[in-house]
């Protein structure tokens, strides 16, 4: 998960990288849509399970989210 601006933020940079013109306006609109359709869905509602990990991304960079999760991968999933 991440804070919704810094998501905004992020989605704005992706578009503006493809030369995509970016209202910022519609944009959080629209991701705050998505998060709400996904976690009200009837079917398979996106929601965190008691036995999830939330990793808050809102301050990490990619490579940092990498480290987390492959740390987190070896310590719940050792090799045999």
């Amino acid at each position: 998960t991440a804070d919704l601006d810094v998501r905004v933020e992020r989605r704005a940079n992706q578009l503006s990288l493809s030369n995509k013109k970016v209202d910022i306006i519609k944009l959080r609109n629209a991701i705050e849509e998505r998060d709400q359709m996904d976690s009200q869905r009837k079917n398979s509602p996106l929601i965190k399970t008691p036995d999830s990990i939330l990793i808050d991304t809102t301050s990490l960079s990619v490579r940092e989210t990498v480290e987390i999760l492959i740390d987190l991968a070896r310590k719940h999933c050792p090799t045999t």
